[in-house]
């Protein structure tokens, strides 16, 4: 589309801290179309020169105040002198700790009304220092593995294939997106290469639908050795999602989600970590999270089977469909919203809701237009300018003369003045609950839910933000 204006906003810093880069350019179909033009940007160099970033031919560090970068508002800003086509966005790398690796772009044809471009978030993956990434405006690589299962055990991303042991088998008797899937009586499959058997240092992200035959434990996902630096996800003979992880060492953490997992249905199972913070989610409803930022080791990734002293054991039998994997992306923000089709290699979600990690990307975002996922299937329209440096906390309990219980319960967080809805989380096994990244323009309802219906809510009123460390 051909604008005059151009703006990139709403930048999130892969590390959480100051922006800095040594070149940005706008491209169409390759070629550099923003020569010449008026560049500005609504802050000022924490250090560098801003009239230097323009083209990425030539190595100039400029970097920003990562207050300024997560402000409202804060936006790279091109007057090209005439409509122009752009359909991609250059950044030349210094470091990947400030590396801008989410962000949106508008445009405009009078630089006063702006429309946005592309989706949510784009996702431009750090390239190496003094390299150049380029990314599109439409469709955005997230999985660096994506397993279809329609007729082979082909990754469509990479093209790995995953190695059969026992009984499994890709069956079009069941399935929840196209022609087949895989069914699991007895065996395991193993993933012996690709991105995602690599050391996993940062953020990634395992995304699968799953089908319970029998009240018996399902292992979805095991990494690394037993008791090394492993990642170990299954859902329990109860019926509840569980993760393990282990640091190689002395330490690990077992945490088990709240929602109960019936038999014979298709169940959308999500398990992330971003920036630190591990989350699992079962049919986009958030189960557990917590702190866990230690590498998993590199090596055979095995579904349907986990391995105890050395040897693999609880295979079962179940079915797996869309199996999709990261190695470097988190994909979600926030929220996770049940898909709809099968993901692909140059699938991106929408980007939602809010946490810690991704305060920077939607402080940025405050502009009229952007969007927020409010639930699992509805996308609703808002206006952004809720993102800010507040953070509201507090403890979901219940009250018991031998000392409250913490409960962990779906919390939103709504604007008092009106009852908008602004933010949904769920507190932890500890009855912990966070709203970060909001403004303190305004005072705030929150509510906590029972799902098990045994108590009614609890409604705190005007609450305050308090100013994020």
């Amino acid at each position: 589309m051909a604008a005059r204006f151009w703006s990139v906003r709403s930048l999130w810093v892969q590390g959480g801290g100051d922006l800095q880069i040594s070149g940005i350019e706008l491209r169409h179909q390759g070629e550099r179309v923003d020569a010449g033009a008026l560049f500005t940007c609504t802050a000022q160099p924490l250090s560098g020169a801003l009239q230097t970033l323009p083209g990425v031919g030539v190595a100039n560090p400029v970097s920003f105040a990562q207050e300024a970068v997560v402000a409202p508002g804060f936006a790279f800003t091109w007057d090209l002198g005439v409509a122009r086509d752009v359909s991609e966005l250059a950044v030349r790398a210094v470091t990947e700790a400030s590396w801008p690796r989410e962000f949106s772009v508008y445009s405009s044809s009078d630089g006063l009304h702006w429309q946005r471009v592309n989706g949510l978030g784009l996702v431009l993956r750090f390239p190496g220092f003094d390299a150049v990434a380029a990314s599109g405006f439409g469709a955005v690589v997230a999985f660096d593995e994506v397993f279809h299962f329609d007729a082979d055990m082909r990754s469509l991303g990479s093209g790995e294939a995953l190695v059969v042991a026992g009984s499994v088998l890709v069956s079009s008797a069941q399935k929840k997106f196209g022609a087949g899937c895989l069914q699991f009586n007895g065996g395991h499959v193993a993933l012996q290469g690709g991105p995602f058997c690599a050391a996993i240092e940062g953020d990634f992200c395992f995304e699968a639908w799953v089908l319970r035959q029998s009240a018996a434990w399902v292992p979805l996902l095991y990494t690394g050795v037993y008791e090394s630096q492993q990642l170990s996800v299954r859902i329990t003979d109860t019926g509840y999602l569980q993760t393990f992880t282990h640091n190689g060492v002395n330490g690990y953490g077992l945490r088990t989600g709240v929602t109960l997992i019936p038999v014979n249905q298709w169940v959308h199972v999500v398990v992330s970590r971003r920036s630190g913070v591990i989350r699992a989610y079962v049919n986009g409803v958030l189960q557990t999270e917590g702190a866990w930022a230690g590498a998993f080791a590199a090596g055979v990734r095995y579904f349907g089977v986990q391995i105890v002293s050395g040897n693999p054991a609880l295979r079962t039998s179940f079915l797996m469909d869309e199996v999709a994997l990261a190695a470097a992306s988190a994909v979600y923000a926030g929220d996770v919203p049940v898909p709809v089709a099968p993901p692909s290699v140059a699938y991106k979600p929408w980007l939602t809701g809010l946490s810690g990690a991704s305060k920077g990307f939607i402080a940025g975002a405050a502009h009229s237009g952007d969007w927020l996922m409010l639930s699992q299937n509805q996308a609703t329209a808002m206006d952004v300018e809720h993102g800010g440096l507040g953070v509201i906390h507090g403890t979901v309990e219940l009250f018991n003369q031998a000392g409250n219980l913490p409960l962990p319960r779906r919390v939103r967080l709504h604007r008092s003045r009106d009852g908008l809805l602004v933010r949904e989380t769920w507190s932890n096994a500890q009855g912990q609950y966070r709203f970060e990244g909001i403004s303190q323009r305004y005072t705030y309802d929150v509510i906590a839910w029972d799902h098990e219906g045994l108590q009614r809510s609890v409604v705190a009123n005007d609450l305050t933000p308090e100013v994020m460390p």
